[in-house]
């Protein structure tokens, strides 16, 4: 099954239980990937879980929803550099070859919920997302886990491949029933296990480029 992914990600996907899993949205870390030939994933997972178990829960800031581009996301309420420091260790943990601070780490933790059409029907949305959300959005959220997410068909739709528990999370490692999330197109980087070339065209909703939020 690993092996029918055409992408992967690392990421944030809010536990299974809590009532933002219901809304099936994830935060990515990275701009996806895909293995080059010869690439084994499981030494991708073990370094992955190595770096996850040294790494400590985030608690973050109480989310808000935002329209950004063409898309409507959960943000924290405010800076949450914890976060943005997991997200760039992250990263590094994954792609040791970078050797700097990554400058492809997104700069901000959003969590895509819906898409933007670009007419009046968008308040109406964002106002029952706003009545949906808002008994998910009174308890500030902990990034427990990290998310190893794969993709099947180019960006149409993520799924959680497994988790792996931060250190001192309440959580264990579990291989989840697949679940799908909402993602936007793909990019790739260079690194251990990832293609050179990128996607031509293929922008990144949390890449620096996005819209500022």
């Amino acid at each position: 099954m690993l092996s029918e992914f055409k992408s992967y990600a690392v990421g944030w996907v809010p536990s299974a239980g809590t009532q933002l899993s219901e809304f099936a949205c994830h935060a990515r870390f990275c701009k996806p990937f895909q293995l080059t030939p010869g690439t084994d994933l499981h030494a991708i997972e073990q370094r992955l879980e190595e770096f996850a178990a040294d790494a400590e829960p985030v608690h973050l800031p109480r989310l808000t929803l935002r329209a950004m581009g063409n898309g409507l996301y959960l943000r924290p309420s405010r800076r949450a550099p914890e976060a943005y420091r997991l997200m760039a260790e992250t990263q590094l943990a994954m792609f040791p070859s970078m050797g700097q601070w990554p400058s492809e780490t997104p700069r901000n933790l959003a969590l895509r919920v819906g898409t933007l059409t670009g007419t009046r029907a968008d308040i109406a949305t964002m106002k029952r997302l706003d009545i949906q959300l808002e008994a998910a959005l009174r308890r500030a959220p902990v990034i427990e886990d990290l998310a190893l997410l794969g993709d099947l068909s180019c960006g149409r739709g993520w799924q959680l491949i497994e988790r792996y528990p931060l250190i001192g999370s309440s959580t264990s490692r579990v291989a989840p029933d697949t679940m799908t999330c909402l993602g936007p197109p793909l990019l790739m980087l260079t690194g251990l296990g990832v293609a050179a070339e990128p996607t031509a065209g293929s922008p990144n909703m949390l890449d620096s480029a996005s819209p500022t939020h």
